[in-house]
């Protein structure tokens, strides 16, 4: 009489998706004195990395995609909210820390569609821009050239991987198949 309340439904591909985004973006490769800080706003800025990265490629696919987008980013901020919850953050502060992140990542989603939008920069001119921008929002200022390094090797991973997703066959990206597959890879400090 009660199993049905106790089974488990199948994840749906929006859960399936935004599971992918926060595998990839807590991957320990991604993080380290040549890369992104292993702080809370260090794993906040590569889950929005990687978020941007999904929805820019699913933008691409008509309603369905943007459809598809939204309930990813529902995802996200049910992710947000239950993590807040749990870290015992009050009923009441949980919404504006909520619309603190909303804002926070539409506010870099812009900025990274001003060098990976519709009509992407060429190579090297998008990987100085997203350098830039990493630089400026993620890394202080107190060791410059350390943290132009890490930029440049974390604009050149996103670069990287814009690149294959948007090589990818919609069913392939909306099916999860294709989405943040493998190790990723930064470049060496030698290559920057």
């Amino acid at each position: 009489m009660f199993s049905s309340l106790f089974r488990r439904s199948k994840p749906s591909t929006a859960t399936r998706l935004y599971a992918a985004v926060v595998a990839r973006s807590r991957h320990p490769a991604l993080f380290g004195p040549n890369a992104m800080p292993d702080s809370f706003d260090g794993r906040f800025e590569l889950l929005a990395m990687h978020l941007y990265l999904l929805h820019a490629r699913l933008r691409d696919e008509g309603q369905a995609g943007k459809q598809l987008s939204q309930e990813v980013f529902d995802a996200f901020i049910d992710d947000m909210d239950a993590a807040l919850r749990e870290a015992a953050v009050g009923d009441q502060a949980v919404p504006k820390r909520i619309n603190k992140m909303t804002r926070v990542y539409y506010g870099r989603a812009g900025v990274y569609d001003t060098v990976l939008g519709p009509e992407p920069a060429e190579e090297q001119q998008r990987e100085q821009a997203l350098t830039t921008i990493l630089a400026r929002n993620i890394f202080p200022d107190d060791e410059p050239e350390k943290n132009f390094m890490a930029a440049s090797r974390l604009a050149r991973y996103m670069a990287h991987e814009h690149t294959h997703l948007q090589q990818q066959a919609a069913d392939v990206v909306m099916e999860h198949a294709g989405v943040f597959m493998g190790d990723p890879v930064l470049p060496s400090a030698a290559d920057i």
